[in-house]
């Protein structure tokens, strides 16, 4: 499966694999990212995988995934976490 995604700053990308609710992959230029669901008792697990090729990019991507996943366990557990926090 391959689903055209808009040409932005000279970047485009495709959806790769789509199973709602338990696989969202997608393409970005050179990047690629998925997101997987399963099931783990009563609760689900998370797994996500961003891959790159410029490895000087990986602690900036890093940190900033760290952020969006401590705003997603926030917002999971009833709670906002601050923009001033999570950065």
């Amino acid at each position: 499966m391959s689903t055209d995604l808009e040409i932005v700053d000279g970047q485009s990308g495709a959806i790769t694999a789509l199973d709602p609710p338990h696989v969202l992959a997608w393409s970005w230029g050179d990047e690629r990212y998925r997101f997987d669901l399963r099931p783990d008792g009563d609760a689900c697990l998370l797994t996500f995988t961003h891959s790159f090729g410029d490895r000087a990019l990986g602690a900036q991507h890093g940190a900033g995934w760290e952020c969006y996943f401590d705003r997603l366990a926030a917002a999971l557990g009833g709670a906002e976490l601050p923009e001033e926090r999570a950065h």
